[in-house]
């Protein structure tokens, strides 16, 4: 039985195919077959750019209409902001200022390198960042990230007259841990580790409040950091001792 010529549907020539193949042979070898697979499998998908990304993609037409991201990563954050809205478009949204469980301000600032979950940050930090990048941008308090320079999450920022939502920069003190204490203590921090310089004398004197006595009834004073922190209830060790016995003799 003869062979029967064919031209091929890619480059156009001409071929002989066995009568069996008659129908089904399209191309001329396996390159063009390659070609023309690769053309209807083209055609037969849609191209779009990325919803979250904007990065051109492919996908099959039957997903036409449900296929919106060029991956699972993309589709993860779309739902992200779809289901949990950020800044202005979260329903709770106050205007970008939150108060935080110690009584410190939150300020919401989207792409903060050393951002809370939920891109908030303290506003004594941002305003002494902001300080200190426009007087001393080379200070050892600051670091580079990004090409941007950001205050070290392990500097402090101490707040003169312990109002801490007074954020004026007349206020605040950039100091390391050690300072930070030596300051509540009302002794001079150490050289080199506070910004603006105040090394050498005391920054403040400790606020001191009134406590009574629950043993003797008498007046004593105790720093108000100490009293915020510690449940402070007796003037002397005397009369702790004391109200421990009568405790233990009830």
């Amino acid at each position: 039985m003869p062979k029967i010529d064919k031209a091929c549907e890619v480059c156009g020539e001409t071929f002989s195919v066995w009568p069996s193949r008659m129908y089904s042979a399209k191309t001329c070898s396996k390159v063009c077959g390659g070609k023309l697979t690769a053309d209807k499998y083209a055609q037969a998908r849609i191209k779009q750019d990325c919803a979250y990304c904007g990065k051109e993609f492919v996908f099959p037409k039957y997903q036409d209409g449900t296929r919106q991201c060029c991956s699972l990563e993309c589709k993860a954050k779309i739902d992200s902001l779809r289901y949990h809205p950020k800044g202005e478009d979260c329903p709770n949204w106050k205007g970008g200022t939150t108060a935080h469980s110690d009584g410190y301000l939150y300020l919401f600032v989207e792409g903060h390198p050393f951002a809370s979950t939920g891109a908030y940050v303290f506003e004594h930090r941002l305003v002494m960042e902001d300080w200190m990048r426009s007087e001393v941008p080379w200070h050892h308090f600051l670091i580079d990230v990004g090409g941007k320079l950001y205050l070290r999450p392990d500097i402090h920022v101490h707040h003169h007259n312990e109002n801490k939502r007074d954020n004026s920069r007349k206020n605040l003190l950039a100091c390391t841990n050690t300072s930070h204490r030596l300051i509540h203590d009302g002794k001079p921090p150490m050289d080199g580790e506070v910004w603006p310089d105040v090394a050498g004398s005391v920054p403040y004197e400790p606020m001191q409040v009134e406590v009574t006595c629950e043993q003797c009834g008498a007046l004593f004073k105790k720093k108000r950091s100490l009293v915020a922190k510690v449940n402070v209830r007796f003037c002397t060790r005397t009369c702790y001792q004391k109200s421990f016995k009568n405790r233990n003799q009830i």
